[in-house]
């Protein structure tokens, strides 16, 4: 249970995800009594009129309060998937699954598809794959391009791999779109409604930006600041030209981990946060922070030292 204090200000702000446990006003307004100073919108598990309905019950809490509060939409960007598996596949090391470049093809044996088609172009013998946030992975042991094109991958780590799991490609620049269909719409009904922020998804590239500022400005609202998530190690090794076009950083530690040996992730964080002062940009650090709260009622001593090392390296805000 949360201590009501009267001086809530403080330097590093709280941005803290909207969820089923904190849609209604009443909980909203606690959330804004505690502390919160951003409220963050996630648009995976959002559509328009959940957009909507979230932005409406932020702004009568806060006004409520009299207390100024952002709201952030998050995009979700482009989601690399395997595609439909009616029983999961099991797969043990030394197995080559075979990946169809067709979305609709149902997998079977070693053998599925993905929602990513142009992996076949993207990747090359030797490169790693992981799937299901890296409980399964693999090398590219060969590529068929073709109709449909077709990628062998030998298993290393193996599992059952179902429907729809992620797939992640380390070190490989992706050629899909960082703005789907998807993000446009929420874009254009969150810009309608009056959003603060937008953060934008597996940013692998200044022109990334770029492209969602010019889509913004086709609506009239090009000014808005844009947040650019950090996840893909490609985007850490181009950090100082997108924060150029950008207006902040997310420091994006869930997919940031997948993509990346877990050890590196602390030391791109600082990475990050360095340049982000250094360029005069707001940073964000995100993912797992005081995570353990949401089953017992304090932080582990490791999480308070997490979020206090954060601040200490220059984060200006924090994300639950």
């Amino acid at each position: 249970m949360y201590e009501k204090r009267q001086n809530l200000d403080t330097r590093t702000k709280i941005v803290a995800t909207l969820g089923p446990a904190t849609w209604d006003e009443p909980m909203l307004t606690r959330l804004l009594e505690a502390g919160v100073d951003v409220a963050r919108i996630n648009c995976s598990h959002a559509d328009h009129e959940s957009i909507r309905r979230q932005v409406a019950r932020v702004r009568r809490a806060a006004m409520k309060l009299r207390k100024p509060t952002a709201i952030l939409l998050d995009l979700q960007g482009p989601k690399i998937r395997t595609g439909k598996v009616p029983t999961p596949l099991p797969l043990a090391a030394g197995d080559v699954l075979t990946v169809v470049m067709d979305e609709s093809y149902v997998g079977a044996g070693h053998r599925v598809g993905t929602t990513y088609p142009q992996m076949v172009d993207d990747v090359n013998p030797g490169d790693l794959v992981l799937f299901a946030d890296g409980a399964l992975s693999g090398q590219v042991v060969a590529v068929r391009r073709g109709e449909p094109g077709e990628v062998d991958i030998r298993i290393d780590d193996g599992g059952e791999l179902g429907s729809h799991k992620g797939i992640n490609l380390p070190g490989v620049d992706m050629s899909i779109p960082c703005l789907t269909e998807k993000d446009l719409g929420d874009l254009a009904v969150g810009l309608d409604v009056g959003v603060d922020y937008v953060a934008l998804s597996f940013v692998q590239r200044a022109e990334d930006v770029v492209e969602l500022r010019a889509a913004m400005t086709g609506h009239g609202q090009g000014d808005i600041p844009i947040i650019a998530k950090i996840e893909k190690p490609s985007a850490v090794e181009r950090i100082d030209e997108i924060l150029a076009v950008a207006d902040g950083v997310m420091v994006a530690r869930g997919d940031l981990g997948v993509e990346v040996s877990i050890e590196k992730v602390p030391v791109y964080q600082k990475r990050i946060l360095s340049a982000a002062q250094k360029a005069g940009r707001l940073a964000i650090t995100a993912t797992q922070m005081l995570d353990s709260m949401e089953r017992n009622p304090r932080p582990t001593r490791a999480e308070t030292t997490d979020v206090a090392n954060a601040i200490l390296d220059g984060t200006d805000a924090v994300m639950l």
